[in-house]
């Protein structure tokens, strides 16, 4: 099965007639099933250096590793090509923790933006909210321990029902 994956790409002309602005718009599931469609388009965007990429979270429904991931490369993409990419929108509540998990910048939750300015801070790498390779380690740990315990106590409970 296909994973629900679309995205619209907008290139608008910048402030004071600046050159051209593109806003890639991410909508549904970015995962493992969808991420080349996602990095095919990123690609392609930063290829054509407008002056400045956002990328809108507003519309992704699910966003795993491999997702994150894809936001990552695009990011190392942009800045060797020399173009500023930040994330915008207000992604929903489980997308958002994934990227606070990963200590992935995300737009803040906050107050409302249009869609197309960029949140401040939220590029991938070199802001002061990229978390340490520790913390971060420590946030895997975590998840890690938690999926750990609910598998643990699912196979309790199924080695104690009759039958």
């Amino acid at each position: 099965m296909r994973a629900r994956f679309s995205h619209h790409t907008r290139f608008t002309p910048g402030p004071e007639g600046e050159t051209e602005r593109a806003t890639v718009h991410l909508a549904g599931e970015l995962n493992l099933e969808s991420h080349r469609d996602a990095q095919a388009v990123l690609e392609l965007c930063i290829t054509t250096r407008p002056a400045h990429i956002a990328i809108d979270l507003t519309r992704l429904t699910l966003l795993d590793r491999t997702g994150v991931t894809v936001l990552k490369t695009a990011q190392h993409q942009a800045n060797d090509a020399g173009v500023p990419l930040t994330l915008t929108g207000r992604p929903p509540l489980i997308v958002a923790r994934l990227l606070n998990l990963t200590g992935t910048p995300r737009p803040p939750q906050g107050e409302a933006r249009n869609r197309t300015d960029p949140a401040p801070g939220c590029s991938l790498e070199g802001t002061p909210g990229v978390a340490s390779h520790r913390t971060a380690a420590n946030r895997i740990a975590m998840v890690t321990l938690a999926g750990v315990t609910v598998l643990a106590s699912l196979l309790t409970a199924f080695a104690q029902t009759p039958g």
